[in-house]
């Protein structure tokens, strides 16, 4: 909420952009961090702090431009190229609690 965040359905996590304010020209850049907005045709969600740097608090929303400056790489897609992942493989039965850590496991979908 008070660092310099955004919101963005499609571009990487991490990614870094500017974001200008077509209503008064003000700039802020901000780090995209997080997924949305999911709310009609709204390009970008912005943290408290970049939005108070676009003077957009009060109206909410203002029409904006987003330049990338820097593509990022999301955290997941870094797991993914780093190899194949090993098998899951269940731990052994419990004979004192049948269906006990397997069947939690297997409730939780690992």
């Amino acid at each position: 909420m008070y660092d310099l965040t955004a919101a963005h359905s499609t571009l990487p996590l991490n990614t870094v952009v500017k974001v200008t304010n077509l209503s008064n020209k003000r700039e802020v850049t901000v780090r995209v961090n997080d997924r949305g907005p999911f709310v009609g045709d709204r390009v970008i969600d912005l943290s408290l702090a970049a939005a108070t740097k676009l003077d957009m608090v009060k109206p909410g929303t203002v029409p904006v431009q987003v330049t990338v400056l820097s593509p990022g790489s999301s955290v997941l897609a870094k797991k993914a190229d780093a190899g194949p992942r090993k098998p899951f493989i269940p731990p052994a039965p419990n004979p004192f609690y049948p269906g006990g850590p397997t069947r939690i496991l297997a409730l939780l979908g690992s």
